[in-house]
């Protein structure tokens, strides 16, 4: 099936994914830039600072600057599509 979708892809060309393994196998075959998803990653992370008691949290835990960062990429990206990014957002 990757076969017929991905001929004559050119490579370099951008193959963004949900993480599951063997599109890691078809970025490689067809020499692609793979790229993961912005939601998968966020969950990670999110993981990551529960494993920290909520008390016990520092405002500055990585995990919590990450999750707010990635908030401001959706922001981002919900006003760039619908036209009310800000020119503070666009840059």
């Amino acid at each position: 099936m990757a076969d017929k979708l991905f001929t004559g892809i050119r490579k370099g060309a951008v193959l963004m994914t949900d993480g599951y393994g063997p599109y890691n196998g078809i970025a490689e075959r067809y020499q692609l830039v793979h790229l993961g998803c912005w939601v998968r990653c966020r969950r990670y992370f999110v993981k990551s600072e529960e494993n920290v008691p909520k008390a016990a949290r520092p405002p500055d835990l990585l995990a919590t600057r990450f999750i707010k960062l990635i908030g401001k990429l959706f922001v981002a990206k919900a006003g760039a599509r619908n036209g009310t990014c800000a020119s503070s957002c666009r840059s």
